[in-house]
């Protein structure tokens, strides 16, 4: 938490204010104050990224790290390698999304929606078969 006289400090300095203006309008002040304000205002900001959230870029970045086609919109042979191997069951769901690029998730999801009420009879992944790579 930053203490009244660190915050008009940072405030001071956000304005552009020099340490020369400052110690003008305020001789109390040293530069030991403007050091343990920066210091403050440091610790508060580490702080809040603790607390801070994920944004979709962020998100989309890190996800794509490891699968390179996540977030992409599905291709006309991507939907019929996905839907040509998952009908063969010759490989899992895992084996089937590292060769998509694409997260397990995406890769169920796009099943479900290509497939339909045949997924939802047939189990869904009840019935895949065991991991095994491509």
């Amino acid at each position: 938490m930053v203490d009244e006289t660190s915050r008009a400090i940072l405030y001071l300095l956000y304005e552009g204010r020099t340490f020369e203006e400052i110690f003008q309008l305020h001789p109390n002040l040293n530069v030991l104050d403007v050091s343990r304000a920066a210091g403050e205002g440091l610790r508060a900001l580490e702080e809040e990224a603790k607390l801070r959230v994920e944004t979709r870029a962020e998100r989309i970045a890190r996800v794509r790290a490891t699968h390179p086609r996540a977030f992409e919109p599905w291709t006309e042979e991507e939907d019929a390698r996905l839907l040509l191997r998952w009908k063969a069951r010759e490989v899992s769901l895992a084996a089937l999304a590292r060769a998509l690029g694409r997260p397990s998730g995406a890769v169920r999801m796009r099943l479900e929606k290509l497939l339909g009420e045949e997924w939802r009879e047939k189990g869904g992944l009840a019935r895949a078969p065991r991991d095994r790579s491509l």
